[in-house]
């Protein structure tokens, strides 16, 4: 299956860089999920069960707190990442995986059963900064000259209607395909055909 070169300046796939992913994906589930929210109530939950419980004193109390405060992180640290190393070995699977990185954003490529290449795992070091645009621009530009090369279509989703238009405008001749609702909400996905060959 054809896959994309690499791109001068620009990192590969590599343990590190995956590692770095890894980071990034946890920071923005939690970030653009409401992750913090819901550690707060777990915390808050976890001690008020504890303090209405009969014949616990509060040192009891303060433990299930710490406890909790404690387990709550590690244990979406540790979820997210081994989701995200199934996901990419799935992916390594099902044919290739190939990565772009810098220190400051990540793209991921690989192909779906019909030979497309899915753009997927874009994430930025930080969110809402805009650390990952000139990236962006030079990555994209690069995947839509190598799927000219080999007339490949590209595809990808977004949650965010916003990150759509960006794509657009990022990526000439990609464009809104569908739109569902999902259990995650919106989930808009994206595609670019390749140019045709000139004789």
């Amino acid at each position: 299956m054809t896959q994309p070169a690499p791109l001068a300046d620009v990192e590969g796939l590599t343990a590190g860089n995956e590692a770095h992913l890894i980071w990034w994906a946890i920071h923005s589930r939690l970030h653009g999920s409401g992750g913090w929210w819901l550690a707060a109530t777990t915390v808050v939950t976890a001690t008020l069960g504890a303090w209405t419980t009969r014949d616990l004193g509060t040192g009891t109390v303060v433990a299930t707190a710490a406890v909790v405060l404690v387990a709550y992180p590690v244990g979406v640290v540790a979820f997210v990442a081994a989701v995200q190393l199934l996901i990419n070995t799935g992916r390594r699977r099902r044919g290739w995986l190939v990565g772009y990185f810098t220190v400051d954003a990540s793209q991921l490529v690989h192909p779906n059963s019909a030979g497309a290449w899915i753009l997927s795992d874009h994430f930025a070091r930080r969110r809402g900064h805009g650390l990952a645009a000139a990236f962006r621009r030079q990555v994209f530009a690069h995947l839509a000259a190598e799927a000219d090369r080999h007339q490949i279509v590209i595809v990808m989703d977004t949650h965010a209607e916003n990150l759509a238009h960006i794509y657009i405008e990022d990526m000439p001749g990609l464009c809104v395909v569908a739109q569902r609702r999902t259990i995650n909400g919106l989930t808009i996905t994206l595609q670019r055909d390749p140019k045709p060959v000139t004789s």
